[in-house]
């Protein structure tokens, strides 16, 4: 996984996620509801003070369910590209976007920005 771990306290162990992988974890339903993560982790992958290994997490036997903080965060257009050859405009966003959360009937275009009322 693309990440870099952090101690803390000398109990927790934080893991960041770069952009990239968190994407990759939402396109694959990972982490979009409380029931849908839990954590693996190899032997020897965390060691205490002296230099005891972890307890080997499996997945299908001894995973760990993780709480998860949902993304209640609005999508933002980061880019509008619109080709009048190809008769297209490609909207990018922040994050993914689901296919059933598109109204494609409320996409317009207009001349010119409206004025401040």
């Amino acid at each position: 996984m693309e990440s870099k771990k952090t101690s803390i306290d000398g109990r927790y162990v934080l893991v960041e996620v770069s952009a990239t992988k968190t994407v990759d974890l939402k396109m694959r339903g990972i982490g979009l509801t409380n029931d849908s993560v839990w954590i693996t982790l190899g032997a020897s992958t965390i060691r205490d003070m002296a230099y005891v290994s972890n307890t080997l997490l499996t997945n299908g036997l001894s995973a760990m369910k993780c709480s998860v903080v949902l993304d209640h965060k609005q999508a933002v257009v980061q880019f509008i590209d619109l080709d009048m050859n190809d008769q297209t405009i490609l909207i990018t966003m922040d994050e993914p976007l689901k296919d059933t959360g598109i109204d494609i009937t409320a996409v317009g275009l207009q001349n010119m920005k409206k004025p401040p009322v």
